[in-house]
């Protein structure tokens, strides 16, 4: 019993020898199939990293940056006067309205009889990179008038007075909520629009849809009942997100506030815009380079996934590659038996 005790004791001894080294064999193996497979390794990753980064410069480019469009859907005296010199400070500019197809007036007027800028007024904003637009005012509606506004029949008569003044037709179109209508999409389109401004007096809020060929951009009124305009800029600018706010008019107030805002909150929004455009937070934008912005990155978003493409079937190739050469020096480094 004795000797048996002892050969077994033996035979133990002997198998954890032979397993030491074993796995002190094993281990050797490991390394050194690390060391081969390093570049493979690293190559593999660097495609990877490579897919990362291109996933990243999608996501930027094709959404794009946060856009502020500016708009003033006044021509008064008021807007050259005010909005637009102070404007001129901030280094600012904006689409104003021709509102209801009123034409620039003569500079020859008396200065206490004007009403609205003089062409010499017009000429110098768009020259600074001023657009205009066209709108035309809301009207009372009467029970004659079984609750409908005619206001794309009084558009048209408000871009035929741009006819006679020899001013082309704008580019974009403001229209109160009330009066826009997705129906008249195709008949606003007809008539040479890229845009259409849906203005709201009472809320903020971020443009959505602008992939289509014709952009609606929902804008609000800076006015003294908009009290939610500051923080829809915080985050619209966090969700790379755009915005449009039109101003009417500046110092006028009214009473019910709805249309008009004062000096002090026409700064305040001013200044916040300021800081936030000096952080890239928001790029400041009219309706027309917003709508060339857009129309870029539709471009750029073509080719973008094009080449996305031709980048992930020359990865996934590559990667096959990669593993068939990993299957290689797997069975050149380590022996039958150690797998």
């Amino acid at each position: 019993m004795i000797l048996g005790s002892v050969i077994c004791a033996v035979l133990f001894l002997l198998f954890i020898r032979n397993e030491e080294k074993l796995t002190a064999e094993r281990q050797q193996h490991v390394n050194e199939l690390a060391k081969e497979l390093q570049p493979v390794n690293g190559e593999r990753k660097k495609w990877q990293d490579d897919d990362k980064a291109w996933k990243a410069t999608l996501e930027k480019k094709t959404k794009g940056e946060s856009c502020m469009l500016l708009g003033v859907d006044s021509m008064g005296r008021n807007l050259y006067d005010t909005v637009f010199t102070m404007m001129a400070q901030y280094g600012f500019k904006a689409t104003f309205t021709l509102k209801d197809g009123q034409l620039p007036i003569s500079p020859d007027v008396e200065e206490a009889s004007r009403e609205y800028i003089d062409t010499e007024q017009f000429r110098e904003m768009l020259d600074a990179g001023w657009e205009y637009g066209i709108s035309v005012s809301e009207r009372e509606i009467t029970e004659e008038d079984a609750g409908e506004d005619d206001w794309l029949t009084r558009l048209d008569e408000a871009l035929g007075h741009l006819q006679e003044g020899r001013i082309g037709v704008p580019g974009v179109v403001f229209a109160s909520a009330s009066q826009y209508s997705a129906d008249a999409d195709a008949e606003l389109i007809g008539r040479g629009f890229r845009e259409v401004s849906i203005l709201n007096k009472e809320k903020a809020s971020v443009i959505t849809g602008d992939e289509e060929d014709f952009i609606h951009i929902n804008s609000c009124f800076l006015n003294q009942n908009n009290m939610d305009i500051e923080q829809t800029m915080d985050k619209a600018a966090a969700n790379r997100q755009s915005m449009a706010v039109t101003i009417n008019e500046v110092l006028r107030v009214s009473k019910d506030g709805d249309e008009d805002v004062s000096l002090t909150k026409f700064t305040s929004f001013f200044n916040k815009l300021k800081g936030m455009e000096e952080q890239g937070l928001f790029q400041i934008m009219t309706y027309s380079e917003y709508y060339d912005y857009r129309k870029q990155l539709e471009q750029n978003k073509i080719k973008l996934l094009a080449d996305y493409k031709a980048f992930k079937q020359e990865m996934q190739q590559k990667m096959a590659e990669l593993d068939q050469q990993e299957q290689e020096i797997v069975k050149r480094t380590i022996p039958e038996g150690f797998h």
